[in-house]
């Protein structure tokens, strides 16, 4: 009996001590990451549920700063309104001019940007514990800060250059991947999202487009039948044109249908020439492709692009098919466009914050109607469509973070960047904590395709479409112009531009800069000619906001392109 007795004591001393072993497990060494979980969303996994015990335990603990490269405070915690039950409250001191990076702390809504991104860092680790009982409990927390690469001196000169036109532009140093500008028109101003104060800060979600309308007392306003009211602004100044637009790149896209044609080894810059006209066919279409201004051209691939003929890279891209095409356009990151009747694009983000998406080309377009059943099918193995897709129309969507990409991967030598945001974390003293970094990604194609298409992107720029534009210019750039003709309207489009908005062209550039010592990627995006310029085009719109970028980017002090400068010989 005594041994039997001894043995129930052995276990359920084991028993014990299991217990007690999983509830230190969970309660110390694993309580960071239960108390920070956030579920994938019922309707949309993708959505992160917002964890609101969590949040209310942040708003007691004294956030870390977000600093842009050059010294300047983007985001901030001050101390909240006495009375209140949060310790801190989130201030942007740059206001309208990054909060689609920085993104936004919110007590209400969540957190968006580098906030999420880099929340585990800004909240910081618990003080180390004194005793036994303080390991099993909530500790005080300073937050580190975080540097992003982000130059507020080059973003306010993007959002200047664009001139309250609606558009974006992105520019990263292709070498490491960092962002130096990722400006987007409409913005806003985060500050009162990020309000303690719930009714300023659903008011101002409201203004912004999001949530339902409220009264003046706080109550849902309804309509005739009795539904929520939704909050609407058809600019959708949430939306950051540069990080996630959805626009066709025109004859920006013609780039990379020449580094397929090269990769393909049936194509050489100066061979083989192709036919001069003034339109083109693909076999078993009935549309006939025309050159922009209804003028012929053709000839190699060096003149095609020089002067972006429509007709000679639509007949490349079918002639080097949809297998190399997808492959080259791919490899270059051009997956990213998350749109279920896209297929072969992908829906992650392409960077370090959520909110990045480059484009796609997609391989098939499917449509369906409310029953399930394919209304609109269309695919890049159809020399048609594929023959589109090859001068940057069809249902090409990019944006110009994705463009930028493509215009980094280039100046690479075929390797394609891993483009972020932060840079390095620092402790409250300036000590680095951590640094930041990304090697670059997979070679996209050989170097001397890439090579041969940056002497092309330099004839554009030296005698082409783009000349112009950089006429004096004193540090050589290479670029491609895209003038992207859609005469059918997206929903939000119309809602933006007005029902005849297909008139209206989209304004691209790409580039980077120096030739031989690339500094800087660059894209620009003018969505719809700025909304009132019919005969907009690449060249005349979205090329002179590049040049005022690389201006300031080359004029200023600190920048990569000014450490570029001062490596050139016999300076």
């Amino acid at each position: 009996m005594d041994r039997r007795i001894r043995h129930i004591a052995l276990l359920l001393t084991l028993l014990l001590l299991a217990i007690a072993m999983r509830s230190g497990w969970v309660q110390g060494i694993r309580a960071e990451e239960i108390a920070t979980y956030e579920p994938p969303g019922k309707v949309n996994p993708e959505v992160r549920t917002r964890n609101q015990f969590r949040i209310f335990q942040e708003c007691r603990w004294e956030r870390g700063d977000i600093l842009s490269a050059d010294g300047q405070v983007l985001a901030e915690t001050v101390p909240a309104e006495a009375g209140r039950r949060c310790q801190y409250e989130r201030r942007y001191p740059q206001g309208e001019l990054v909060p689609h990076i920085v993104g936004q702390w919110s007590l209400h809504f969540g957190k968006t940007g580098l906030e999420a991104a880099y929340n585990k860092e800004l909240v910081g680790e618990p003080a180390p514990p004194e005793t036994l009982a303080e390991f099993f409990s909530e500790r005080p927390r300073i937050g580190n800060n975080l540097v992003s690469t982000l130059d507020t001196r080059l973003q306010a000169a993007a959002l200047s250059a664009l001139g309250g036109r609606r558009g974006g532009v992105v520019a990263l140093n292709p070498a490491t991947g960092a962002v130096l500008a990722a400006a987007s028109n409409p913005t806003y101003n985060p500050d009162p999202l990020a309000s303690n104060d719930r009714s300023a800060a659903v008011r101002a979600r409201c203004a912004l487009g999001l949530g339902v309308r409220l009264t003046e007392s706080g109550q849902v306003v309804r309509d005739a039948e009795g539904q929520p009211v939704p909050c609407e602004n058809p600019k959708a100044p949430l939306v950051s044109v540069a990080l996630q637009g959805r626009r066709p790149p025109g004859s920006s896209f013609k780039v990379v249908t020449a580094a397929a044609a090269l990769e393909s080894g049936k194509y050489k810059p100066t061979r083989p020439s192709l036919p001069v006209r003034g339109a083109y066919t693909a076999p078993r279409d009935t549309r006939a492709i025309g050159n922009f201004g209804g003028g012929s051209c053709g000839g190699n691939l060096t003149a095609a692009l020089t002067v972006s003929c429509n007709t000679a890279f639509a007949e490349i891209a079918v002639d080097v098919g949809a297998d190399q095409l997808l492959k080259t356009a791919h490899a270059m990151g051009l997956d990213r466009g998350g749109q279920a009747s896209l297929r072969g694009c992908e829906s992650e983000p392409s960077s370090d914050i959520a909110e990045t998406r480059t484009g796609c080309l997609p391989s098939e377009l499917v449509e369906r109607d409310s029953s399930g059943k394919a209304k609109r099918q269309e695919k890049l193995s159809t020399a048609g469509f594929r023959a589109r897709a090859g001068f940057g129309q069809w249902v090409l969507q990019v944006s110009p973070f994705g463009m930028a990409t493509v215009a980094a991967t280039i100046a690479n030598g075929g390797f394609v960047p891993q483009p972020r945001f932060g840079e390095k974390i620092i402790d409250r003293t300036g000590r680095t904590v951590r640094d930041i970094r990304t090697a670059l990604g997979p070679q996209a194609m050989s170097s001397s395709s890439a090579e041969a298409v940056g002497g092309m992107m330099r004839s554009v720029v030296t005698s082409g479409t783009a000349a112009r534009a950089f006429s004096g210019f004193p540090i050589p750039v290479a670029g491609k112009t895209g003038t992207a003709q859609q005469p059918s309207c997206a929903k939000d489009e119309q809602a933006i531009f007005g029902r005849n908005c297909g008139r209206l062209p989209h304004a691209w550039f790409i580039a980077y800069a120096p030739v031989k010592d690339p500094a800087i990627a660059i894209a620009v995006l003018v969505e719809r000619g700025g909304g009132n310029n019919e005969e907009a085009t690449g060249g005349q719109v979205a090329a002179p906001i590049a040049r005022k970028v690389l201006e300031a980017c080359f004029g200023l002090p600190g920048t990569p392109c000014a450490d570029a400068i001062a490596r050139e010989p016999g300076r």
